[in-house]
């Protein structure tokens, strides 16, 4: 009962602390003391927040925070090279149509981080953290392994494995 107790104290710390700092960038972008653009000045700010945030809450109430760091990076490698990865957009285009497409990929961004940490916040605080760490480690290592693999596929190797021809002189 404690934990969950931890987790929903987390999640309503957490969203309070993300729209506090979105109203607040708001309230500077509308008096206009920002000179650039809300997605570089604004939207940076709110994602370095909202990954500290979590963490810092939930190493205050855990004891094993070398465990919990260990597993945010490990979390975090596995969420960036699925989630965010395949989701980048692809070429560039100054059209209308991208800025629906910008802000497409802010609100998946912005959804998908708020979601992400709370998911987080929930798998450190109910699971072993040992056993989590090595089943992430092994996750994380057959990930980047696919991504090798998928990579060397693009070189168009195959040409090379192809067994020499031998001659018709060089038979007898």
């Amino acid at each position: 009962m404690k934990k969950v107790k931890l987790l929903i104290l987390g999640i309503l710390f957490y969203v309070f602390a993300l729209l506090a700092i979105l109203f607040a960038l708001l309230a500077i972008l509308f008096l206009g003391a920002l000179g650039g653009s809300l997605l570089l000045v604004g939207f940076l700010p709110l994602m370095l927040l909202g990954l500290i945030l979590p963490m810092a809450y939930l190493l205050y109430f855990i004891e094993e925070r070398s465990w919990l760091v260990v597993n945010s990076l490990l979390f975090l490698v596995m969420s960036v090279c699925l989630l965010v990865l395949p989701m980048l957009p692809k070429g560039d285009t100054n059209d209308e149509s991208s800025f629906n497409a910008d802000a497409f990929y802010l609100a998946f961004y912005l959804g998908t981080l708020i979601l992400l940490q709370i998911c987080w916040m929930a798998v450190i605080l109910f699971s072993p953290v040992r056993q989590l760490t090595r089943r992430l480690g092994f996750v994380v290592l057959g990930v980047l392994t696919l991504v090798a693999f998928s990579e060397i596929s693009k070189l168009n190797l195959h040409q090379y494995l192809q067994p020499p021809k031998v001659s018709d002189n060089s038979v007898r």
